[in-house]
């Protein structure tokens, strides 16, 4: 039947009404239950409605039985989820009736599934969204991702913050109530800093050394970042902080305009060492971050190049240079090659008669302007000057100086003949040699051959030839062509005599090439 009585006060309830308000656990349902039921006469009689008015389409018969009102159905027909606006989940579905409903009024109170203000007290008195939900849920509480929560403040959770328990910083808050603190390293760690910085009156921006995963584990100071571009380095990496800055506000000792401004922290470095001498202050042009002693001067990238090389490494800055503080040069070379514009007394001494090319360098070099060597090949299309060559005077085979142009043109290195024609006219004009007089002499003495007839052809200076011959004509008879020769103008001076004394050997010819064949050395 349907329940439409309206509710009558002053009805009697009994303990046993409260104990069947209990869940259907074996159906995991919380489901409206009776909190109370009135002890009515026999069944049918007027009752009032104990349980308020419905809205929803609901029967005395699906909770209660026919037989006895007191006893409910072992299976509710009623399904709180789905017939109410309020479905039962998670830790809801375990609560009695009357947790939630007011005695056996189920149609108060009035609830919204996200309303868990109505029933729960905020134990964060109002610091959190009002909003449940977007932290808890309905299993548990207490099952919350506290870390993730916590980054979505202003103070995210990062390094040893992220293992430590909410009441290592909550510490006086209670059941929850977690109001919000001071993000300041030092509202926390103030212990730690008076420990290891509170007679250095260091700052309390912790994190411009230290991070969060260790108080211990100091990061690098970035200097540079805090100072307006000022590295650290060399000497500068191991001084203490006080030796630039004052305690305990660390305001800067020397205010240097920029890193390379060594001057104003090193005054008194320069005084003693530079004063008197006008020395520029641009202290990295010698010297390094790494000692103070020991400058090291590059010249070449302040004199456009110009790097001091060879002797010109130990010469005094007076001696190419007007004095300091401007060092303004007192010879202004076009280029490192450009040595007359500085060394033009020494070409005037000992040059200037000759009309000698003003390249320097071509015979001489920085270490020694004495020790002049020429590479004569390199300026010769390849004729290097050697043996007897390396003592001639260069007007032996070239015009007067500056030009100095060639008085030969051998076609290479082994083309004696265009400079020594002379020569061969005096020694072989008419003999019919060749040319190629390194076949006979060498470049150390004109008068020295090392030509080996013996040898290399014919014995004719010992064995049987020894004084057997005046003139190379005697067996050369073609003046032309010295691989000609004649053996049978000298040796049995009849054909007829010289084929009897060879008519037994085999293959016997009657030319000088056959016996030079068979008597290489000239014997029998």
């Amino acid at each position: 039947m349907k329940s439409s009585l309206p509710i009558v006060p002053g009805t009697a309830w009994t303990e046993r009404s409260l104990s069947v308000c209990r869940p259907n656990l074996r159906y995991g349902l919380l489901v409206l239950c009776l909190v109370a039921v009135w002890a009515p006469p026999a069944f049918g009689q007027e009752t009032g409605d104990r349980h308020g008015t419905f809205t929803i389409d609901v029967d005395c018969s699906d909770c209660h039985r026919a037989e006895t009102w007191t006893t409910l159905l072992d299976s509710l027909r009623f399904d709180h989820s789905r017939q109410t606006r309020f479905p039962l989940t998670g830790a809801h579905t375990t609560v009695t009736c009357a947790t939630c409903h007011l005695g056996t009024r189920f149609d108060a109170p009035k609830l919204e599934p996200n309303d868990c203000a109505s029933c729960h007290v905020d134990i964060h008195q109002g610091e959190f969204s009002d909003r449940c939900v977007d932290c808890h849920s309905t299993t548990s509480f207490q099952d919350v991702e506290g870390r993730a929560l916590h980054n979505q403040t202003r103070f995210p959770l990062t390094g040893a913050h992220a293992q430590i328990s909410c009441q290592s910083c909550h510490r006086t808050e209670e059941r929850g109530a977690f109001s919000v603190l001071d993000t300041d390293c030092a509202s926390c760690h103030e212990p730690d800093y008076e420990a290891a910085h509170g007679t250095a009156g260091f700052p309390t921006t912790c994190e411009s050394c230290h991070n969060t995963l260790a108080w211990a584990a100091t990061a690098p100071l970035d200097h540079a970042a805090l100072s307006n571009g000022f590295t650290l380095l060399g000497a500068h990496a191991s001084l203490a902080c006080t030796d630039c800055h004052r305690e305990p506000t660390f305001q800067p000792v020397f205010a240097t305009t920029d890193p390379d401004d060594c001057f104003t922290c090193h005054q008194q470095d320069y005084e003693q060492q530079h004063a008197g001498t006008d020395f520029p202050t641009t202290c990295t042009t010698c010297h390094g971050t790494e000692t103070w002693g020991g400058p090291t001067f590059d010249h070449a990238s302040v004199a456009n190049g110009f790097d001091l090389v060879g002797a010109h490494t130990g010469l005094d800055c007076a001696a190419c240079h007007n004095p300091p503080p401007d060092f303004t040069p007192i010879f202004t070379p076009a280029d490192e090659a450009d040595c007359l514009t500085c060394h033009e007394p020494d070409y005037q001494q000992q040059h200037a008669a000759d009309g000698f090319p003003t390249t320097c360098l071509t015979c001489h070099n920085t270490d020694d302007w004495q020790d002049a060597t020429l590479d004569h090949a390199a300026l010769s299309n390849g004729f290097a000057l050697v043996g007897a060559h390396t003592g001639l005077d260069c007007a032996a085979c070239h015009g007067p100086p500056p030009d100095l142009v060639p008085l030969f043109n051998p076609q290479d290195q082994d083309d004696c003949l265009t400079c020594h024609q002379n020569d061969y006219q005096q020694q072989h004009a008419g003999s019919g040699f060749p040319t190629t007089c390194l076949s006979c002499h060498d470049n150390n003495a004109w008068g020295q051959t090392n030509f080996n007839h013996d040898g290399d052809y014919f014995p004719i200076f010992n064995g049987r030839h020894e004084d057997e011959w005046n003139t190379c004509m005697d067996c050369h008879t073609d003046p032309g062509n010295f691989t000609l020769f004649s053996c049978i103008d000298c040796h049995e001076h009849n054909r007829p005599d010289t084929d009897d004394e060879h008519d037994e050997v085999s293959g016997y010819v009657y030319q000088s090439s056959a016996c030079y064949a068979c008597h290489p050395t000239g014997e029998d």
